[in-house]
């Protein structure tokens, strides 16, 4: 890998990073599972109409999580490098 192979991986990682800090991505998946476990109660037709794709969600939202705390962390020491 060349030097500037690596700095582009490092700069995208903590671009995705910086970005996936500005969501709320713990609440989003609070709210998927609040709708995979009262959906089928409330609406059976539409919960297995959309289960897949919610689930499918989930999956990439829990493979995001550390990359977002991972920006807060960053976010936070640019905000206070002392703290």
């Amino acid at each position: 890998m060349s030097k500037e192979e690596y700095q582009a991986a490092v700069h995208a990682a903590a671009l995705a990073a910086q970005l996936l800090a500005e969501h709320p991505l713990p609440k989003l998946l609070d709210s998927i599972g609040t709708a995979d476990a009262v959906g089928p109660m409330f609406n059976p037709t539409l919960w297995l109409e959309k289960r897949d794709a919610m689930l499918q969600d989930k999956r990439l939202l829990e493979a995001a999580l550390p990359l977002h705390k991972l920006g807060k962390e960053m976010k936070q020491n640019r905000e206070d490098p002392n703290g």
